[in-house]
């Protein structure tokens, strides 16, 4: 009798040791869970501050920032999606210059307006017509880091030549390496280009 009464009070310190080590489990997941909420949260830039590094939570990836008026552009091309040639299905997605992997780390990525419509990070967003027109001079577009890395119409062309930037609304912004201001494309010539992004943190 006395054996049994030890072996019932055996299994049940055993199932109240399973039990605490499982709940001890339970609550290290929630807070793995709280901490990489807290990470989206501030890959996001609810608390972000312009002029410090972004970082993409998509992907991990990192972008200089500036301040420039009351606006927030990212000073690097945007380099976020898969990668496809030639025809893209995945909204996701984006080109690489001569269809070569390599050149978005040099150049970022090449944007359909659909791709680019849904390729920046959460929280930022393609510049409007009036972000453009506002960095509108030499000394703004050198400060956002304007690039000349071409554009996709028809075949890759332009490199090292011209840049060209999406806004909002599909409407393009591009300037020569000489030049000092942006000239536009307008909306209705959005189709079959592949162009550059740079975004601003949304107001």
């Amino acid at each position: 009798m006395k054996l049994k009464k030890i072996f019932f009070i055996f299994i049940f310190l055993l199932l109240f040791s399973f039990l605490i080590i499982k709940n001890t489990f339970a609550a290290d997941k929630i807070m793995d869970g709280i901490s990489d909420t807290t990470e989206n949260i501030y890959s996001s830039n609810s608390t972000f501050t312009c002029g410090s590094t972004l970082t993409d939570s998509r992907d991990k990836k990192t972008y200089a920032t500036i301040q420039v008026g009351n606006t927030c552009w990212l000073k690097s091309n945007l380099n976020y999606g898969t990668t496809c040639n030639y025809e893209c299905f995945i909204k996701a997605s984006k080109y690489c210059y001569g269809n070569t992997d390599s050149n978005c780390n040099v150049y970022g990525g090449l944007y359909d307006y659909e791709q680019a419509k849904s390729a920046c990070p959460t929280g930022w967003s393609l510049p409007t017509d009036d972000d453009w027109n506002v960095i509108n001079t030499k000394d703004n577009l050198n400060r956002i880091n304007f690039q000349h890395f071409g554009e996709y119409l028809s075949n890759y062309q332009q490199l090292n030549t011209y840049g060209f930037y999406w806004s909002n609304i599909g409407t393009n912004y591009y300037k020569g390496i000489s030049d000092s201001n942006l000239a536009t494309h307008s909306v209705s010539m959005k189709e079959g280009r592949r162009l550059s992004v740079k975004c601003v943190k949304n107001k």
